[in-house]
């Protein structure tokens, strides 16, 4: 199961293998996708404003109500626009309806912008790009993490704040340290990471 994962293309059954995961991580999953099309969405400052509560929701540094109100100020700007349906599920109340929802949502908007013919074709390609998304937040479910490092989590603090250009240091500690495979992910230029990373969360002990 562990080589499947990592190289599995099929979203769905992905998420089947995360019944038990926790809410914050399907939470900061659904804002990942989000993060993906940020293009997409016009540069309001309401609407920019979604992601940062969708965000700080997960980590529950906002009260419910403070969601409940972004989520029907999201709806009344829907109006059939599949990015901000993206955004409206993404402030569900469920993490799971957040998490499916807004993957949903997400890949249509991204379609119907870039596709030229194949609506589904390009549906099934944001779904693959969306599964790289969800390894970059729960990591490998089938390979048990040692210990954290906790020496270094001032670091990881710093980045899981925002300073994402920290994370090839994070990846060289790591590596000097012994912890050689997960110190990669860290330094893969092709990898792109979003709040939730799971590496930056095993190192400060989030779930």
């Amino acid at each position: 199961m562990e080589t499947a994962w990592q190289t599995c293309t099929d979203l769905n059954a992905m998420l089947d293998e995360l019944s038990n995961a926790s809410g914050r991580k399907l939470r900061l999953f659904a804002a990942a996708c989000l993060r993906r099309i940020e293009r997409l969405i016009p540069p309001d400052e309401r609407r920019a404003r979604f992601l940062e509560i969708i965000e700080k929701w997960a980590d529950k540094e906002i009260s419910e109500r403070t969601l409940r109100e972004a989520r029907a100020e999201a709806r009344t700007m829907a109006g059939g626009d599949e990015v901000m349906d993206a955004v409206t599920s993404a402030t569900s109340t469920t993490d799971w309806g957040a998490a499916i929802g807004t993957v949903e949502y997400a890949a249509r908007a991204v379609a119907w912008t870039t596709a030229e013919s194949d609506i589904d074709a390009a549906i099934r390609a944001e779904n693959v790009a969306q599964c790289d998304l969800l390894r970059e937040i729960f990591g490998n479910p089938f390979r048990p993490l040692p210990p954290r490092p906790e020496a270094i989590a001032p670091l990881a603090q710093d980045i899981y704040a925002g300073n994402w250009r920290l994370m090839p240091l994070l990846g060289e500690w790591l590596q000097e340290h012994g912890f050689w495979e997960i110190g990669e992910h860290c330094l893969d230029p092709r990898t792109h990471h979003y709040k939730g990373c799971w590496v930056v969360d095993w190192v400060l002990g989030k779930q």
